[in-house]
């Protein structure tokens, strides 16, 4: 799978523009190419159903103190989970082949719901 920085050279070798060499943090270069890859990507990604690219995986429950959500937060009954590893988009959450109502934070998926009633699973493009 293509790295962030493959991925935007391609866009800049498409568009003619000057390549980046590596994904410095204080480069402005890579500051300009990081916000429009953080922002194109999603919709892109939305966009069309990558079907050939969807998969399904039990997700991983998170140590309450690690739940960064104020909207499900652990004081408020909420929990965290893992992303899976190679998502690049998260379509859904489910438990029972049921959508349930998430929100991402950080690096992590939170909701009101807990593995203990059965588990939930992720639909993400890979």
């Amino acid at each position: 799978m293509p790295d962030r920085l493959s991925i935007v050279n391609d866009a800049l070798s498409n568009t003619g523009n000057n390549l980046v060499q590596v994904e410095f943090e204080d480069s402005d270069e890579w500051d300009v190419a990081k916000r429009a890859y953080d922002r194109f990507l999603p919709q892109l990604l939305e966009a069309h159903p990558w079907n050939f690219a969807t998969t399904t995986e039990a997700i991983s429950k998170l140590p309450a103190a690690d739940n960064p959500s104020q909207r499900f937060s652990a004081e408020e009954g909420g929990f965290a989970y893992t992303i899976p590893g190679g998502c690049l988009w998260l379509e859904s959450v489910s438990r029972g082949g049921v959508a349930i109502d998430f929100e991402i934070v950080d690096d992590k998926i939170c909701t009101s719901f807990d593995i203990s009633s059965g588990a939930l699973y992720a639909k993400f493009v890979r």
